[in-house]
């Protein structure tokens, strides 16, 4: 929410944590620990509707499993000698 652009709906507290599937205490501390924006209204607490999302959006991990078609180095296959021997692949074997 910026001063003189478009005013968010304003949530509740509970409301917040619903759309964060949390606890009503989670968003009260990230209010307490000053890491998310809020307005206070006397002794009413609420948060902009934009907020919820860009916690979530900040908070978002890409997937680390490789693109479809992309192809990895594997290691070395082991022979059924090599195996029960147990020779780890890559490793030079002992005669």
């Amino acid at each position: 929410m910026l001063p003189g652009g478009p005013i968010d709906r304003l949530l509740t507290v509970a409301e917040v944590a619903e759309r964060l599937s949390t606890s009503e205490r989670f968003p009260r501390r990230l209010i307490e620990e000053g890491r998310i924006t809020f307005v206070r209204l006397g002794r009413k607490v609420c948060i902009p509707e934009s907020v919820p999302n860009d916690c979530i959006s900040a908070g978002l991990v890409p997937p680390s499993s490789p693109v479809r078609g992309e192809q990895h180095e594997q290691a070395p296959a082991l022979s059924h000698s090599q195996a029960s021997l147990g020779a780890v692949p890559g490793e030079i074997p002992r005669p």
